[in-house]
């Protein structure tokens, strides 16, 4: 088999699957990709940790005797990132690839290609279609609340929430909630419709996608995705104008019971509210943080009927106080919260950001433009 392909088109699909190939696997064959070469002009690479399958799609210039080969990811990675702008050249002689590019060559030792497992398929999937753009959006609105606490495990990674015609991404680590809502109607170029109706609602009965399969959907940039899943696995597929797959992802969904978000968001009036600019209220907050003392990253929240005092002190750190002009609803309150927490809520409001409590001691409520979040006070 040999082939030709532009430099920088080889090394952005290497570089992406490569984020999900282990720099150091427990097996060895884990440390490959897969370079497969079916027919003329179409190529991808293929690559696993065995949760996780990446495959992203390459255009070559010249290809010579279809086929596939096994090379060794990283390294791979490395010699692409050192060859000039231009054609690169691969050719496999007996168990070596014969790399080229100008005056520099590289051979590489290839793998067998049976030894790494292919990309799963979703058995009797659902399906839905989406627009990429929105759904990354959907995504990096809520994943800064996904619990990284391996002792939480179902609550590692964003939650998926099926309750047509919107679809709901939840993350949430015990400490924060955060929601955000997908319009679906909104895609008007795409049948939104679902094959092979669930057995159980689809609102109900939802799934969890784990935090290397979040940062995969966060940074693939094209503006078209296939959404299929079933009980055990899902898989995106990012679509070009001809509707032909250029990167692909399988991922296994994590088990166990996620939080009923329902049971845990307030009930009732809230005691007091007011709405601010997202962005002004970042900036105040930050600007008071910078006193907060760094282990207890404490900052006192006073809501006045004239508007918000934010305070925060630290040992050694002396004391910051900041005024927030607002025009307050209800009565008089202070709370406590983690400031960092805050800023992160704040950040993915949108424009305009709501808060709400409805008592002393209860949650901290921020809304946006198809977005919610909970922020659980200090004590």
């Amino acid at each position: 088999m040999r082939l030709e392909a532009e430099r920088d088109n080889l090394l952005a699909a290497v570089a992406m699957v490569c984020g999900v190939v282990p720099s150091k696997p427990v097996k060895e064959e884990l440390g490959f990709l897969r370079l497969k070469c079916p027919g003329l002009f179409d190529a991808a690479v293929h690559g696993t940790d065995l949760e996780i399958h990446l495959e992203a799609g390459i255009s070559l210039l010249i290809l010579e005797g279809p086929g596939e080969v096994l090379l060794p990811a990283h390294q791979l990675l490395a010699v692409l990132r050192l060859l000039p702008e231009g054609p690169v050249h691969l050719e496999m002689m007996g168990s070596e690839c014969v790399i080229r590019s100008g005056e520099v060559e590289y051979r590489l030792e290839t793998g067998k290609t049976e030894t790494l497992p292919d990309m799963p398929v979703c058995k009797d999937p659902w399906k839905l279609l989406v627009s990429g753009g929105r759904l990354r959006q959907a995504f990096r609105r809520v994943s800064y609340a996904a619990s990284t606490d391996a002792a939480r495990f179902s609550m590692n990674g964003v939650r998926l929430r099926f309750n047509l015609p919107n679809l709901q991404t939840i993350a949430t680590d015990g400490r924060r909630l955060a929601v955000a809502e997908l319009d679906l109607k909104q895609d008007d170029d795409w049948d939104n419709s679902l094959s092979n109706p669930p057995k159980v609602p689809l609102k109900i009965d939802g799934v969890t996608v784990p935090h290397k399969a979040v940062d995969v959907i966060e940074r693939v940039g094209h503006e078209r995705a296939v959404f299929s899943w079933d009980r055990n696995t899902m898989t995106v597929a990012w679509l070009d104008e001809t509707g032909k797959a250029v990167v692909s992802m399988s991922t296994l969904l994590i088990e166990g019971k996620y939080p009923d978000i329902d049971a845990v968001w307030p009930k009732g009036k809230p005691a007091t509210q007011f709405e601010h600019q997202a962005d002004e209220l970042v900036q105040a907050v930050r600007r008071a943080a910078v006193c907060a003392d760094q282990e207890a990253r404490r900052l006192e929240m006073n809501i006045q009927p004239k508007g918000i005092t934010l305070t925060a002190r630290g040992v050694g750190r002396g004391q910051a106080v900041v005024q927030v002009p607002a025009q307050v609803k209800g009565e008089s309150m202070t709370v406590t919260v983690n400031p960092a927490y805050l800023m992160d809520v704040l950040r993915h409001a949108g424009e305009s950001a709501g808060v709400s409590c409805t008592g002393v001691g209860q949650p901290v409520q921020i809304g946006g433009q198809g977005y919610m979040a909970l922020l659980m006070p200090l004590t």
